[in-house]
């Protein structure tokens, strides 16, 4: 599972929402489970993260959210399928038990 930070330095609810992902980021330790963020401050955080989308083969996914922020997108590695979606609305245990709910498939 890709655990898809969609960020920028100027994001109201990035800066609600990471420091909850950071808390939790840790329970999932020996898991099959890459959290990573694709930076939309700049042209070119947006340009690194295009290549960062390639690399993980999620160009389209990359491409329909790009410009949006405050959100994490939870991406099956294999088949590119989208599993879910955490906001800033979340608290830990909901974000906690929605990234292993994504991991079970």
């Amino acid at each position: 599972v890709l655990g898809v930070l969609f960020y920028a330095d100027w994001c109201a609810s990035c800066k609600v929402l990471e420091p909850k992902l950071t808390t939790i980021k840790k329970d999932f330790g020996g898991q099959p489970v890459l959290f990573t963020r694709v930076d939309q401050t700049d042209a070119f955080t947006k340009e690194q993260s295009a290549m960062l989308a390639d690399v993980f083969g999620i160009r389209d996914i990359y491409a329909e959210q790009e410009g949006k922020t405050g959100y994490m997108l939870l991406i099956d590695a294999s088949t590119h399928r989208v599993l879910g979606k955490l906001t800033k609305a979340e608290g830990e245990a909901d974000l906690k038990a929605a990234i292993a709910q994504a991991l079970k498939g």
